[in-house]
């Protein structure tokens, strides 16, 4: 819908320069690569020397993998605006996809001269000075990105591997023995607050309760029996013992095919007594491990 709107403005006003900027835009958003770049030509033809327009142009080659015009342009963005360090950067990463790396070099170390807390152009001219084997000017650019990030412990092992190689034994060791009492320190502190903290602490969930018939000593399957308990009350059983109505002999009703007998060690004695309260029946089995009923 705003691609629309922007091209019936570029119809009313061929030259609007907005409304050209803005339909470049959209097309890149849209991925429409080649629209944007005929906007943006159209309007470098209006604004020559306009930094915002040669930047889309130079970038949009780039996107296109055309790099011998992504400089070219770059290149004329640079005199426009000499001291941009992200496009200094910016030119560098395009002669370094051309292996080119001693104009990379040069416009990485242009960027860190215009902008030096840049770590991604640090890290560049860190790794390119370990490639060269200047190890020493690669320890000064992995201690001023240790500065910038001092809780990051990877540019302090750089600047101890650089020690390593340059066959510096004794101080790489004392190095890598303060960087492991530092990590050591924050564990120690790490494990200590969460014990303190009772937010932190871990706390094991409770066992979830038993549910019914699932105890180990129901080895047989639940069926539709109905259990009439009988109607004299159950004996009083010792200080301490359940109080739980055992099994009476004879008192299952049901299928047949669905009654399964109990062991008789599972039924409490003295309990063969008949009859039973009318509709007072109870539908499950009964459970021989410490007298419980599922």
């Amino acid at each position: 819908m705003a691609k629309q709107f922007f091209l019936e403005a570029i119809g009313v006003e061929a030259d609007c320069v907005e409304a050209i900027f803005n339909l470049g835009l959209v097309n890149i958003r849209m991925g429409s690569l080649q629209e944007a770049h005929q906007a943006f030509e159209k309007l470098h033809t209006i604004i020559p020397h306009n930094p915002e327009v040669i930047y889309h142009i130079a970038s949009l080659y780039e996107q296109n993998n055309d790099l011998h015009n992504a400089i070219k342009w770059f290149n004329i963005l640079s005199t426009r605006v000499p001291s941009d360090p992200g496009i200094l950067a910016r030119m560098g990463q395009i002669f370094n996809k051309e292996d080119d790396e001693s104009q990379a070099f040069h416009y990485h170390l242009e960027s860190y001269r215009h902008y030096p807390v840049s770590l991604d152009v640090i890290s560049w001219l860190g790794v390119w000075y370990v490639k060269s084997e200047l190890y020493e000017k690669a320890i000064h650019f992995f201690e001023r990105a240790s500065q910038i990030q001092p809780n990051e412990v990877k540019w302090r092992l750089m600047v101890t591997s650089c020690y390593r190689r340059m066959h510096n034994y004794q101080k790489a060791l004392e190095l890598y023995e303060r960087i492991h009492a530092v990590s050591a320190e924050k564990r120690r502190k790490t494990i200590s607050n969460t014990s303190t903290n009772p937010h932190l602490r871990y706390t094991p969930a409770p066992p979830p309760p038993p549910t019914a018939g699932t105890h180990p000593s129901c080895a047989r399957a639940r069926t539709d029996v109905h259990i009439t308990p009988p109607l004299s009350p159950p004996p009083k059983g010792a200080p301490g013992e359940p109080r739980v109505p055992p099994l009476p002999r004879g008192h299952l009703q049901g299928p047949w095919s669905a009654v399964r007998r109990l062991p008789a060690e599972a039924i409490a004695p003295g309990y063969g007594q008949a009859g039973a309260h009318a509709g007072s029946t109870w539908t499950g089995c009964w459970c021989t491990h410490e007298g419980r009923r599922c």
